[in-house]
């Protein structure tokens, strides 16, 4: 069953490629999904229905069935693997503390539910929604 670090993580995951090609992301993000991206390939070399799940994932990143998926195999291997639970936690963690990548780091918490997120760092003028 997905957790708010599994769902994080997925989320991060999976908007990268979404993030991207949207325009620049900034360093500090472009390191955390990095380096968050090295770990879970890392972690599935191996279990190839867990790497399918990430690659669909990045490749429709507003697909919240994929995420969930990708969410559910990152789950099931943090439930296995102490020493990947603590890596992830501490990515998000150092994250969380890094004024560049706090805001970008948003944990939902089950039950919860995000429709669209928007992160704004500077305005100049007005802002309407």
């Amino acid at each position: 069953m997905p957790e708010p670090l599994s769902i994080a993580v997925a989320t991060i995951l999976a908007t990268k490629a979404a993030e991207s090609a949207g325009g620049e992301v900034g360093k500090g993000v472009a390191e955390l999904v990095r380096r968050l991206a090295d770990v879970v390939r890392r972690k599935f070399s191996g279990d190839e229905k867990a790497s399918r799940k990430l690659v669909e994932a990045e490749e429709h990143p507003d697909d919240p069935d994929r995420r969930a998926a990708l969410s559910q195999a990152i789950a099931r291997h943090a439930q296995v693997d102490g020493d990947f639970r603590a890596c992830l936690i501490e990515l998000l963690a150092r994250a969380q503390r890094d004024p560049d990548t706090s805001s970008f780091v948003t944990t939902v918490l089950p039950g919860g539910t995000v429709g669209k997120v928007t992160n704004i760092g500077e305005i100049h003028g007005s802002v309407s929604f």
